[in-house]
């Protein structure tokens, strides 16, 4: 959600100052990404003014998306061994 508002942050400096989104950017250097950047801010922009304009809170939902945890990957077993003998390795070749 982090994202969104920032797009949506960018959307309202655009619209204010009348500039493209990405002439904030001076960075970007293919038109491809400064496309890219254009449609989504616009994108993101126009769907918060509708949710606006409906009444409804385009911000719901960002604590539950903040407050998700994920669980970790599960640890892999480490199976400590006393030589490689005891796993089939002997003289440095490995088991076939």
């Amino acid at each position: 959600m982090r994202e969104k508002l920032n797009l949506w942050r960018l959307y309202n400096s655009a619209s204010a100052y009348g500039k493209s989104p990405h002439e904030f950017f001076p960075a970007l250097e293919t038109d491809l990404a400064k496309w890219a950047l254009d449609e989504i801010t616009l994108i993101t922009g126009r769907a918060f003014e509708n949710a606006l304009q409906e009444g409804k809170d385009p911000f719901k939902g960002s604590e539950a998306l903040s407050s998700k945890q994920y669980a970790s990957a599960p640890r892999r077993k480490i199976r400590k061994v006393k030589s490689l003998k005891e796993i089939g390795i002997q003289n440095g070749n490995s088991p076939r």
